[in-house]
């Protein structure tokens, strides 16, 4: 299904496109109230049913557009930067050392 028939179907809901490592990893379709920090959880959460080995000393950052996102904003905040889905890359990080 396409984006714009999402936004028509799913009004109150911002489609989300996923990028680890550089491969699209998953696609959402989450409610506007959303706000990053709970979506920041679901990708950790659906990264490990889906496979994706994280070591406890590893963090994970979203991004958008190049830049870090405050984690009590809301999805549809960045809903308009993007003309088809809002884009998010997720990069790991080694915390200790």
């Amino acid at each position: 299904m396409s984006t714009s028939a999402l936004r028509e179907r799913y009004p109150d809901y911002v489609p989300c496109e996923i990028y680890f490592e550089g491969a699209t990893i998953m696609k959402l379709l989450l409610p506007c109230s959303t706000t990053i920090c709970e979506m920041h959880m679901c990708v950790r959460k659906r990264m490990i049913a889906k496979g994706v080995q994280l070591r406890s000393e590893e963090a994970l950052f979203i991004f958008t557009g190049g830049k870090l996102p405050t984690s009590s904003a809301h999805v549809s905040d960045y809903d308009n930067s993007f003309p088809d889905a809002v884009v998010f890359e997720v990069q790991r990080e080694n915390t200790f050392g």
